[in-house]
Parts: structure tokens; sequence; C-alpha cells
């Protein structure tokens, strides 16, 4: 409650909260609320995704995959003729489809929202966890070919 106090006090919005401060009880019950504080919309709650993720792009000998989850909110687009806006979900948790100003987008474009959590953040770990030998596979450059494989296939 002090949170919420606080944020208001300083005008701050719910998504300006740093991620290690999201998973509290307060947070949760901004977004279930229809309506965020600053009165844009919010997407439809979604459940993740899971999209089986290559742990390693670039060696197609490596067959492991891992879950990376992904939400979509299609309740703004005209299927076929709508733009898609693709959320990438930085190094924190996605707890959801876009949010706010870019779901007040989605309503006025008519798009189709999608997010994808960033590996080895949230719970798209790989197998094994986060470990030294795992963590090879955390660069840029994977990040980067998770996007174009998800696109590919999304």
């Amino acid at each position: 409650m002090l949170l919420l106090c606080i944020c208001a006090l300083i005008g701050t919005a719910f998504q300006d909260i740093p991620e290690r401060a999201r998973s509290g009880r307060a947070y949760k019950n901004f977004l279930a609320n229809s309506k965020s504080e600053t009165g844009m919309l919010k997407s439809k709650a979604a459940e993740p995704l899971i999209y089986n993720s290559h742990l390693d792009n670039f060696d197609g000998a490596n067959n492991r995959t891992f879950a990376q989850r992904y939400y979509v909110n299609d309740e703004f687009w005209t299927a076929g003729s709508g733009p898609v806006f693709f959320l990438i979900s930085g190094e924190g948790t996605c707890n959801g489809p876009p949010t706010g100003y870019v779901a007040s987008l989605g309503a006025q474009y008519k798009a189709l929202l999608v997010t994808l959590e960033h590996r080895f953040y949230g719970e798209s770990i790989p197998e094994g966890g986060a470990t030294t030998e795992n963590y090879k596979y955390l660069t840029v450059e994977q990040a980067l070919a998770d996007l174009n494989n998800f696109t590919n296939f999304y």
C-alpha cells in the first residue's frame, strides 16, 4: 500500500517501477484493473504461450531447445489487415502482453500485440539454469536470432 501512495505522490506510472519491485500484490492488483491510473487502455489478460527456441541459434548440430514465453493480445486486431506490434521484453520478467501506451496504440491502429520474453529472464531459462556453462548462450547475437526465428514462427 505504501508503494501505491508513493507512486501516486510522485506521479510515477507502475510501468516505471523497476523489475525487482513488480512482483508484489499492489502491482498484481494494478494489472488486474481494466485501465491504468493514467486512463490508458490495458491489454486483456492472457495466458503465457510457449515457443520452443533453439538454445544455440548458430550451431545446426545442437538441437537443444528451451521454453521461451510469449504473450498475444488480439482484442484490437483486424485479422489480415491490421499491423503487428512486436514488443521485445527487456532484461526482466515478461508479465503479459503490452499495456498502457502500446495497448492504446494497438486499439487505435487495430494491431495485434505480441511480446516475447528475453532468454535467461523470467521463466525463459534453458534446462540446467543460469550456469556458467549456459551463459555462453546469453549474447546479443543469440537474442537477436531468437527474435528473427520467432518472427518466422509466428
